[in-house]
This record gives C-alpha cells, sequence and structure tokens, in this order.
C-alpha cells in the first residue's frame, strides 16, 4: 500500500518537516559525493554496545578487489562516542539508495505536517528526533553484536506514525494499492492504514526474514511515538479546527 495523502489540512506551516526533508536530501547528496564515507556516522549496535561497556570489539573488514572480496580482516576497534553514540541522530539523516530514501520522505510528508501542527514546531523537531533514538536503541536491544551499518529516517518516522494514530484516528488516507498493472485507489481510514502497517512489521520482526531491514527500530519507533504523544499537549491555536475534507473523485 503507498499512501499518497490524507485528508486533514494542517494547522499550520510545517516548517520543521520541510527542514527534515532537506537535511535529508542534503545528507543522501553528501553521501554520494563522498562515496558512501558518510556510513561512518551510521549506527553500528555493537559500537554503542561497546562504549558503555568500554569494550575493544573484533570488526571483520572486507577487502575489496577488481574481481570481488580479495580477504576479510579483524580489526581492533575501541568505540568512543562519536562512533558509538552520536549517530543514534546522524544516522537518522543518511539512507542506503534513493528508493529508501523517497518511501521514507513521502511517509514523513503525508503524516508529519499534522503531528508538527499539533505539537508546534520545536516541541516536534525534540519529539521526532526522541523517537529515532529511541528506535535506535530497540534496533540495538534487538541485534547487540551487529557491526552492520543501520542508516534511514524510518524510526523517527514510525514515532510520527504512532503519533497520528492516537491524534487523528479519523482521518482518511489516500491509498494506491497496485494490483497487477491496474492501480486501485482507495479511501483507507488511517487506524486501519497505519494499524496495518504495524501489524506488519511486528509478523516480519516476529516471524519474517529481516533481511537488512531495521523492523524493530520501526516497531519501537511507533510505540515510542505512541505513548509519548499522549504526555505531549497539544498547541493552543486560535481559530476553528480544520475540518476533514473530501478527496476529489478520480474520473
Amino acid at each position: 500500500m503507498i499512501p499518497l495523502r490524507d485528508n486533514i489540512p494542517s494547522r499550520a506551516k510545517p516548517y520543521v518537516v520541510r527542514a527534515l526533508i532537506a537535511l535529508n536530501l542534503f545528507g543522501f547528496l553528501l553521501q554520494q559525493i563522498t562515496d558512501g564515507h558518510l556510513f561512518a556516522f551510521a549506527l553500528r549496535p555493537a559500537f554503542l554496545i561497546g562504549w558503555w561497556e568500554g569494550a575493544t570489539l573484533q570488526v571483520p573488514v572486507e577487502v575489496f578487489g577488481p574481481h570481488g572480496v580479495v580477504n576479510q580482516l579483524v580489526e581492533q576497534i575501541t568505540p568512543t562516542f562519536l562512533s558509538g553514540v552520536v549517530p543514534l541522530i546522524t544516522s537518522q539523516f543518511l539512507h542506503a539508495d534513493l528508493f529508501h530514501l523517497g518511501a521514507n520522505l513521502l511517509f514523513l510528508w503525508i503524516f508529519a505536517d499534522n503531528v508538527e501542527g499539533t505539537l508546534g514546531h520545536k516541541r516536534f523537531l525534540g519529539f521526532y528526533l526522541l523517537c529515532g533514538v529511541l528506535a535506535g536503541l530497540v534496533h540495538t536491544i534487538s541485534d547487540p553484536t551487529s557491526t552492520i551499518p543501520t542508516v534511514g529516517a524510518s524510526g523517527a518516522i514510525a514515532g510520527v506514525l504512532g503519533a497520528y494514530f492516537v491524534r487523528f484516528p479519523h482521518s482518511r488516507i489516500l491509498t494506491l494499492i497496485p494490483i497487477f498493472i491496474f492501480p486501485l485507489l482507495v479511501e483507507i481510514p488511517a487506524v486501519v492504514f497505519l494499524g496495518l502497517w504495524f501489524a506488519l512489521q511486528i509478523s516480519t520482526g516476529l516471524f519474517g526474514d529481516t533481511g537488512l531491514l531495521a523492523v524493530w527500530a520501526h516497531i519501537g519507533g511507533f510505540v515510542a511515538g505512541f505513548v509519548l504523544i499522549r504526555f505531549m499537549p497539544r498547541v493552543r491555536r486560535r481559530g476553528p479546527r480544520p475540518r476533514y475534507v473530501r478527496f476529489e473523485r478520480m474520473p
């Protein structure tokens, strides 16, 4: 299911959402210019655990040649605050590829403006980053020995989805469902769309093959947003609340 838009006008200009989109695009551009060297700022669970415990890690390093992997070496690395903790923030602005970036920014654009409108700009930024950090911690707990770089804004965005689930349960999401070569456009209640999304993450995490997908970061971020939003007051704004709008019928 691909969300296209919701039917709730934002009550305020989503300045922070726009800034986050710009930062993610800038981060991805820097990744291309630096030929992937920014992955040094990706989250590695073993580095975070190693920094906490003050341990020295045995990290495998692959040496590549013109025909693939030539050799695999082992380096001894003592994680620092910069390599272990800072990536909880910096990894939120890096992405694996263009599809990864595009999917995250689509969800951010559709769902985050309303959450920013109800929290206010500064509070929303703190909420977003905190959800991303908590998502990274859950991912670390789920795979504490992993030295694989983990990147993406999806943990923080999952927090936005959890908040949207609580604050806007009656909104509707215009959704594209690809059925072979015939796309189907349907309006799905937000609680159904986000409930199905969360159920998919849970089922994949418990029973599926997650591969390189940080599913538990998605789960942790969603739960963090779902819980935190309940303790955060709404911003008081003058004027009537925005009404739910009807989607225009497709020809």
